[in-house]
């Protein structure tokens, strides 16, 4: 009797400790959804901020690739603009396809929430501390992995921007370099123009007709200066 009232309690202390760490995990597991699902909003409402700037960034780019009269004035401003639209372009794809990302990491973060909603909804079945704790280590495996995965879309967000700022500024610089070099071509052509000598200027057409008029020469074809030598054989 002594022993089987020794096993009842040390199995009802047992239980207790079994019934302590359920409670203590099921607190845990409460306060990690809170403050998990907070972080993880912020996270994706600073992505949108940062795709929403870049959007409008590359908008800004694409608006200012031009020169003020809407083309460029010389074959290598062309080739120039055209690298830096293909520029854009692949930037565009990178961006295109950081948006997959963070839909699929929307997309894992609401997998989460309905986990953590289906680990309340069996708070009420007294399951086992091994099987919670299990589920805690891979809802925390899983948050984890959601953490490295935003880190890395900010880290792309990030050096999209850059290489945007990047394009935009070396864009500026070179149209800024086209258009001194357009306007002191312009000024040189016009000094040359002011300098020239007005005769180097007369069209060529004028001196043909010059040449016209001199056929009216004073000077006899018939001379015997101009009459071929007669042959011995006429003499």
């Amino acid at each position: 009797m002594a022993a089987a009232a020794a096993a009842e309690r040390q199995r009802r202390a047992e239980h207790t400790q079994l019934r302590q760490a359920h409670a203590a995990l099921q607190h845990k597991v409460s306060t990690w959804r809170v403050s998990e699902r907070a972080s993880l909003e912020r996270r994706l409402s600073e992505e949108r901020r940062a795709r929403a700037a870049a959007e409008q960034q590359l908008q800004r780019a694409r608006n200012t690739s031009r020169t003020p009269n809407g083309e460029c004035s010389s074959s290598g401003c062309g080739a120039r603009r055209a690298a830096h639209e293909a520029e854009a372009g692949a930037l565009r794809h990178e961006l295109a396809a950081a948006r997959a990302q963070l839909q699929q990491l929307q997309h894992d973060l609401q997998a989460a929430n309905e986990q953590v909603r289906s680990l309340e909804a069996q708070r009420s079945d007294n399951g086992s501390p091994l099987r919670l704790a299990e589920a805690w280590r891979a809802l925390q495996e899983r948050a984890a992995h959601l953490e490295r995965a935003l880190s890395a879309e900010t880290r792309v967000k990030l050096d999209l921007l850059s290489a945007l700022g990047d394009a935009k500024r070396r864009l500026h610089i070179q149209e800024g370099t086209i258009s001194k070099q357009e306007k002191e071509l312009e000024e040189l052509k016009a000094q040359m123009l002011a300098v020239m000598p007005t005769e180097f200027m007369t069209p060529v057409s004028s001196s043909v007709s010059k040449l016209r008029l001199s056929d009216g020469s004073p000077l006899d074809p018939n001379a015997s200066v101009y009459t071929p030598k007669q042959l011995m054989s006429d003499a």
